[in-house]
């Protein structure tokens, strides 16, 4: 099951959020992308936290995260949100999120 959140700023779309649930292990796996032009703008954490309350609010398991080594950014809005480091191989980071 997939659930997609699209966040608008101004009429303008700052990007996509994605949850990924997966029935066998209660777990969403759970991405953002950025539209290119509202990088920069720090947008990123709020979308990525106001996505998160409202994808909990109705969907009850864990969430886990798979981010680029190079993604910096990425990775540091992650882990301000709760999410920690469990993980690695050559190319990704592997996170979890911290239960509330």
């Amino acid at each position: 099951l997939r659930k997609l959140y699209v966040g608008i700023d101004s009429n303008e779309k700052i990007g996509i959020c994605r949850f990924d649930y997966d029935e066998l292990d209660n777990c969403s796996e759970i991405s953002i992308n950025l539209n290119p032009k509202m990088r920069g703008k720090n947008l990123s954490y709020e979308f990525l936290n106001n996505s998160i309350k409202k994808y909990v609010t109705n969907n009850s398991c864990k969430l886990k995260a798979t981010i680029k080594k190079e993604n910096k950014a990425s990775l540091k809005i992650f882990e301000k949100s709760g999410f920690l480091y469990f993980a690695e191989d050559s190319n990704f980071f592997y996170l979890r999120k911290i239960q509330d």
